[in-house]
């Protein structure tokens, strides 16, 4: 079920509201556990950790791939996170989401079927736009996309 993809999504109740099915005849199934690209462990292996968290240990691959991950999002969107502050990888809440929300954009552009994905990822991703906001700062201290900082990816 969709909803089980979409932690904390303000629009969970709507999308609940919603049946699976044909609508027009578009078929809304939503693949299911396991199935590519939305499985959601690294390596698929029990005890694995999801995509979106660094690996138990760490992993300068993963880091890496993240980092572009973030910057393609950041470039993608870059008046919604327009007030991400400079130095973010040091909040783990930050690290978190900012993955979680790549990861996500990944898998829709991947292979999403349904639009209520899309509609609950645009409105996650406003959410933490405006979470960005409340933080302060402004945007003299905005992030500026780039090379990874020294020690993200473990150098």
């Amino acid at each position: 079920m969709i909803l089980a993809r979409i932690p904390r999504c303000r629009c969970a109740v709507l999308l609940a509201a919603i049946p699976f099915g044909t609508a027009g005849g578009v078929e809304l199934a939503v693949p299911g556990p396991g199935s590519a690209p939305s499985d959601p462990f690294v390596g698929g292996k029990a005890g694995d950790r999801a995509r979106w968290l660094e690996p138990y240990g760490g992993d300068a691959a993963w880091r890496a791939e993240m980092w572009g991950q973030i910057v393609a999002l950041h470039g993608r969107y870059p008046h919604i996170l327009a007030y991400l502050k400079d130095e973010w990888w040091a909040d783990e809440a930050h690290i978190e989401t900012l993955c979680a929300l790549a990861v996500w954009r990944s898998e829709l552009d991947d292979g999403g079927v349904d639009p209520r994905e899309e509609l609950a990822f645009h409105a996650q991703l406003t959410d933490y736009s405006q979470a960005l906001r409340q933080e302060g700062g402004g945007v003299s201290k905005a992030w500026k996309p780039g090379a990874p900082p020294q020690g993200w990816a473990g150098e």
